[in-house]
């Protein structure tokens, strides 16, 4: 079983009160796997995951508001979230 991940993030202080960040992640899974008739399987396969948050750094505590969205060969995911 071999399992990579590759992540990249940004981040952007726009004002006093308010900052961007944005993160791209792709983790990939191959290897293979013994099936009912003692034969591998081959296993692949891969996530893509993007997610964006802002924040608002005036009030305390601050506002984050976050989206995120992740991607596999056969799931698909979307998620917001609010404090």
């Amino acid at each position: 079983m071999d399992i990579t991940g590759y992540s990249a993030t940004a981040r952007a202080k726009i004002t006093e009160n308010f900052a961007l960040e944005a993160n791209y992640f792709v983790d990939k899974v191959s290897g293979a796997s013994i099936d009912v008739l003692s034969q591998a399987s081959v296993i692949k396969d891969e996530r893509k995951q993007k997610a964006a948050q802002s924040n608002i750094c005036a009030t305390r505590p601050r506002i984050p508001r976050r989206t995120m969205s992740s991607v596999e060969r056969d799931y698909r995911s979307e998620t917001a979230s609010s404090h």
